[in-house]
């Protein structure tokens, strides 16, 4: 009760969250035979290989402090040369380790849709996505750096006060 009443007149005394959840991104990473599923497998025709999907791809886990000001920016880019959009899934479940989005006790939190109309440049675009943590929600920001378009969500951050 005192931590919130005191979150409530000042947000600075809270530097960071212990994360009650793990929470995720989906990601298609390079299909590793003796590691993935054979269901999760698919050919990607531009890139000339076969990915695996359904990936959760780990962004803070369970018990984590996550500082007020974290962030983490990454990079994505199309897996097909005609590409006009970037599908952004996000995920979080109580468990630690957790490998694909489709596990039991994965909640989808939230979806984020990244147009991306020019083609120019095939398999050679970018997106980047910049997540901040530490807030009372997770907020995402993500920039088609070809058209310079840019795309905003924000997700409830489930943690510990």
């Amino acid at each position: 009760m005192k931590g919130a009443a005191s979150f409530g007149v000042n947000p600075a005394v809270i530097r960071a969250r212990c994360s009650r959840l793990t929470y995720g991104v989906s990601l298609t990473p390079t299909f590793i035979p003796e590691f993935h599923p054979e269901s999760k497998k698919f050919w990607a025709e531009d890139l000339n290989e076969y990915l695996c999907m359904d990936w959760f791809g780990t962004l803070v886990r369970v018990g984590q402090r996550v500082p007020v000001d974290a962030e983490i920016t990454t990079e994505f880019q199309p897996t097909d040369r005609n590409q006009k959009g970037m599908n952004f899934a996000f995920f979080s479940t109580p468990k630690e380790d957790v490998y694909y989005t489709d596990e039991s006790d994965v909640t989808t939190l939230g979806e984020l849709l990244v147009e991306m109309p020019f083609t120019t440049g095939g398999l050679d675009r970018r997106v980047e996505v910049t997540f901040y943590f530490g807030q009372t929600e997770i907020r995402v920001k993500a920039i088609d750096k070809t058209s310079g378009n840019e795309y905003k969500t924000s997700i409830r951050f489930s943690s510990g006060y």
